[in-house]
């Protein structure tokens, strides 16, 4: 080799260069920053102490309603709750009447009388004195509006309406947004406690008992859930409610319209047998809803599957394109067939931006595939589907809500891409779905940009069970907030129409507490927050303290000192829960990370697993270096806020609510919150104590943290003590807590584990430096070390050396790669078997073909070859483990872009000499230096396709889980929701492309080691 050292020295110029470039991409892939974020500001509302109305209300002798409404149970149940009221104010019931019996000139109420509104939402109130007595009117633009006013007036009379305010009457009263819609509760889940736990899974489960395995319909199961959703509208409609939203498409048809009708399902198949019985049984189900005067919604993820169906789109269209009109084909016509079928149905509400495993029920054919994540794809979709419903008199409902998958996935924060979405459809019949923030149902984030774009009819997504925020099982009153965002989007856009509110859905709900809303468990602080949030629907401008107050007059006490009690706690409510799960200056800050902002409550990710990841902690004290003793204290705060709700709660005499065992349940509910908020707050010191410790080294920080995790421990066991068999009040999920703080624990004997083991390989290769033994001669080991050193600094004068001994083999080949193994188990603190073991399955791929196919050269140099420049990677991971170990490492790497970049710089740069080691030993040994590298990248493919094939074989998702399990990197939550593969956009195919670029590298290292190889390639080149 001629001028060996020039050429050294250009290709390790080269080869920094190249890790420099690598190390620029990746930092821009990743792309981490922290931005400011203008967050909706709600104060802290205070309570104005309020006695019961001691003002006498004058007698109403009858109420008087129309005759055709006597059989309607819920307008019954309206006008007996009006004369509840009035009971409760005068002493006296008022009489139920018909308006066809004789009027008699006394004090009434006449509902369904006087000039009715034009608007069919909205009621009207007049209180008339003349010759036939004195009568306060009641009349709505329809039966349900009416309704509506019966129950709304029974509650200004409950709160304290004067004689004065009555008398004075004479409003038309509308809701400030028509649409008001709920989800569907926890009508028809079955509450199976054996089910319950730690499943991730996001199907709801309801009604899995309606249809038996015969296909037929369970007459008791359904008459079961005709009384649940009876109970359930009832309570809504008296809140407000006029819609509501329900699961259903491919469950309910047959693709009779698609070809000759027997396209998808077959004349015999079961699928239609099916069909059959779930349109009787939900077709009662919906007819109720209908007759009690809401607006049904179908609802459905995209591409929603079956079998079948799936099998006739591959056969006509080859690949699901979603772009594709055709596709789109089978949708519109089974939209059609929907709408025929259910013809109470308002319309179809459709996601795309999330889908998959999680949302499918295992043994169900009915499931979901992410595939619509462009924007062609969206468009197409909306206007195909849209056009086939307006013929009908129908509307199309698009949820914006995306996780980031695709050109569409970032449509729901985006407003460039919503406007993409919704460019040139503003005049078709379509209603766009968001969440009200800019992210998911969290805290702490702005009101959605998309919301102020007012192109397109809107619909305002709102949250009422807590899903991150302990499923609402502690009191958690949304109604400031929710009046907040409610009053600045309307203000701002007039393309909204409505709210549509979440009681029950959102996460897991096996994952939580056993709560069905309003059916099981302590579901009452939800119940606010429904209340609440309906209520604010109808007048934006409402008095939310004064909101607080009726409902808890309604369901706890009207005791005056008893309810200015229970309202001030549950005004209290968001402050704690705000402090307790939520690291205040990093939740108030906006991560960004590779093109997505992970949610504001990080270190618990998600719902209820506690999190230890480097990946997650490392940011959220990032962001929190400089106010990291206020992230302290915060937890501190929260605990201190929950007693204080505590000693509210359990200063309320039992004797002066309705229900001793509610507030018994309330007190629970917040011991429970308190012993949870105590555990986490201890953690929260713990981990930033310790991330202090690795930023600074500061060794005060190091014995707080050490310190604070022993207080941690004691009070996570007691809360698990107290709370882990409770279904009701479940205990968090710490066990990826306590795998972080077990690496942490490790950290610093890592650290000086690392050093040694650095101050070993660079005393080892210093030992062979030749001007040491320019004196005296060389041992056999001597000789080895001085060998190493050379294929370290100089392998192109290997030729020089003469042939070793078996032991010097050993030394050689053994030294290097036992040393590089220790620094990569250290890397792992000795924690990850599964780690070490596939770096030994690898490796021991990797030299199995290394030395067969260097046969040629002296073992003792094939050895050196390879495990010189190892020892170079070991050297250089090792000089970044030294600091600290490795949580310091993971906390630079994910928040330092300038150590990033050195790392992988350094790491590419010693990967490549690898190959300029091999190639130049090689030919000073005998062998052609493309022949070497030949082998080394037959070698280096290799292991590739082993990992592609375990990896297949235990299944990628599986093995992602596992590893990270063990090491901690990402939140082990992930795995638990979507998946690593599908958060990180790793394709499912990915082990048969790592198996084909393992492959190809094999064929290719080949053809340059073998002559004949290379002979062939040239003849097929010619």
């Amino acid at each position: 080799m001629k001028h060996p050292g020039r050429k050294a020295l250009i290709f390790v110029s080269a080869s920094i260069a190249f890790g420099i470039w690598a190390a620029d991409r990746i930092n821009d892939w990743l792309g981490i920053e922290l931005r400011d974020k203008n967050i909706p500001q709600v104060a802290l509302l205070q309570l104005t102490p309020q006695a019961a109305p001691n003002e006498p209300l004058g007698v109403f002798e009858t109420i008087s309603m129309p005759a055709d409404s006597l059989g309607d149970d819920l307008y019954l149940e309206a006008v007996r709750d009006l004369a509840s009221a009035l009971e409760l104010r005068t002493g006296r019931s008022p009489a139920i009447v018909s308006d066809a019996e004789p009027r008699t000139p006394a004090r009434s109420v006449a509902l369904g009388r006087g000039s009715s509104p034009d608007d069919p939402q909205a009621y009207i109130l007049r209180y008339f004195s003349d010759g036939d007595g004195d009568r306060l009117e009641l009349a709505g633009g329809s039966r349900l509006s009416e309704i509506h006013g019966v129950f709304f007036l029974a509650e200004d009379i409950r709160a304290g309406m004067s004689e004065k305010e009555l008398r004075r009457l004479d409003r038309r009263v509308a809701p400030r947004l028509r649409h008001r819609y709920v989800d569907l509760g926890g009508v028809g889940i079955e509450p199976d406690e054996s089910q319950w736990g730690n499943d991730y899974s996001h199907h709801q489960q309801a009604f899995q008992d309606l249809v038996s395995s015969a296909l037929e319909t369970d007459e008791d199961a359904l008459e079961k859930a005709l009384q649940q959703l009876r109970i359930y509208l009832k309570r809504v409609i008296s809140y407000g409610c006029n819609g509501i939203v329900v699961q259903g498409l491919l469950e309910f048809v047959n693709f009779d319209r698609l070809g000759d009708g027997l396209q998808v399902y077959p004349r015999d198949s079961p699928y239609r047998r099916r069909h059959q019985a779930l349109r009787y049984a939900f077709g009662r189900l919906w007819a109720l809803a209908s007759e009690m005067g809401l607006k049904v919604v179908f609802k459905s993820d995209m591409l929603a599957l079956t079998p079948p169906l799936e099998d006739y789109l591959r056969r006509t269209y080859g690949d699901l394109d979603a772009a594709d009109p055709q596709l789109w084909e089978a949708y519109r016509l089974a939209a059609e067939e929907l709408m025929e079928a259910f013809p109470q149905a308002e319309g179809l509400m459709i996601r795309v931006g999330e889908a998959g495993s999680i949302y499918n029920l295992q043994g169900w054919d009915y499931f979901s595939r992410l595939e619509v994540t462009t924007l062609p794809a969206v468009r197409t979709m909306l206007e195909q589907l849209s056009q086939a419903l307006a013929a009908r008199g129908k509307t199309l409902f698009f949820r914006s809500w995306s996780v980031g998958v695709g050109s569409a996935g970032d449509m729901h924060t985006s407003p460039e891409t919503y406007r993409e979405v919704v460019q040139g459809l503003e005049e078709a019949d379509l209603v766009i779905s968001t969440k009200y923030v800019m992210g998911d149902f969290d805290s702490f984030l702005p009101l959605n940009p998309t919301l102020f774009e007012t192109r397109g009819r809107r619909l305002i997504e709102f949250q009422a069970r807590r899903e991150f925020e302990g499923f609402g099982v502690f009191p958690n009153f949304m109604g400031p907030l929710h009046q907040a965002a409610l009053r600045e989007l309307t203000d701002s856009n007039p393309s909204i129409e409505g709210v549509w509110l979440w009681t029950q859905s959102g996460g897991p709900p096996r994952a939580g507490p056993l709560m069905l809303y309003p059916f099981r468990g302590f579901w009452h602080g939800v119940d606010l927050n429904v209340y609440a949030t309906l209520r604010l629907s109808w007048n934006p401008q409402a008095d939310v303290v004064e909101l607080a107050r009726r409902w808890v007059n309604q369901h706890f006490s009207r005791d005056p000192r008893s309810a200015d009690d229970l309202v001030s706690l549950f005004l209290l409510s968001r402050q704690a829960v705000r402090l307790g799960l939520y690291i205040g200056p990093f939740a108030r800050r906006q991560v960004v990370a590779m093109g997505l902002e992970p949610p504001p409550m990080l270190w618990i990710f998600k719902w209820d697993i506690v999190s230890g990841a480097s990946g997650a902690l490392s940011p959220v004290y990032w962001a929190s270096r400089d106010a990291w003793e206020e992230a302290i204290a915060e937890g501190a705060a929260s605990v201190r806020t929950v007693e204080r709700m505590l000693d509210l709660a359990l200063g309320i005499d039992p004797s002066k609510v309705r229900d001793p065992r509610l507030l018994a349940q309330l007190v629970r509910s917040l011991e429970y919150q308190k012993s949870l908020f105590e555990a986490l707050s201890a953690y929260r010191e713990a981990f930033l104590s310790h991330y202090r410790w690795l930023d600074t080294g500061e060794s005060a920080a190091r014995h707080r943290w050490q310190r604070s995790q022993e207080e941690y421990r004691r009070l996570k066991s007691e809360h698990e003590s107290a709370y882990g068999d409770d279904l009701d009040f479940p205990a968090y999920s710490f066990f990826a807590a306590d795998r972080g703080l077990a690496l942490a624990h490790r950290g610093p004997h890592m650290a000086w584990t690392a050093r040694a083991l650095l101050a070993g390989m660079v005393a080892l290769l210093a030992a062979g430096v030749p001007w040491l033994h320019r004196r005296r001669p060389l041992s056999g080991f001597g000789q080895d070390v001085r060998l190493l050193w050379s294929a370290f600094c100089k392998p192109w004068t290997l030729g020089t050396f003469k042939d070793r001994s078996r032991s010097g083999w050993l030394t050689l080949g053994l030294v290097p790669w036992a040393l590089a193994l220790a620094v990569q188990t250290t890397f792992s603190s000795f924690l990850s078997p599964l780690h070490a073991l596939w770096l030994v399955c690898c490796a021991g791929v990797f030299l199995a073909l290394w030395l067969t196919l260097t046969r040629p050269l002296p073992a003792w140099a094939a050895w050196a070859a390879v495990g010189a420049p190892l020892l170079l990677k070991a050297i250089v991971t090792c000089a970044f483990l030294s600091i600290r170990g490795p949580d310091a490492f993971w906390y630079r790497f994910w928040t330092a872009p300038d150590y990033r970049m050195a790392y992988l710089a350094t790491a590419a740069a010693s990967s490549l000499w690898m190959g300029f080691t091999v190639a130049a030993a090689s030919r000073a040994s005998g062998l052609k230096g493309r022949q070497g590298v030949g082998s080394l990248i037959t070698g280096v493919g290799a292991a590739l396709v082993f990992t592609a094939v375990a990896a297949q074989a235990v299944g990628l998702e599986a093995a992602l889980t596992a590893f990270n399990d063990e090491m901690a990197i990402l939140p082990m939550g992930l795995s638990r929701i979507l998946g690593i593969s599908t958060h990180l956009n790793i394709p499912a195919d990915f082990p048969f492309r790592l198996f084909w670029i393992g492959g190809a590298s094999c064929l290719g290292g080949l053809a340059l080691r073998f002559t004949w190889l290379s002979r062939l390639r040239a003849r097929f080149a010619a």
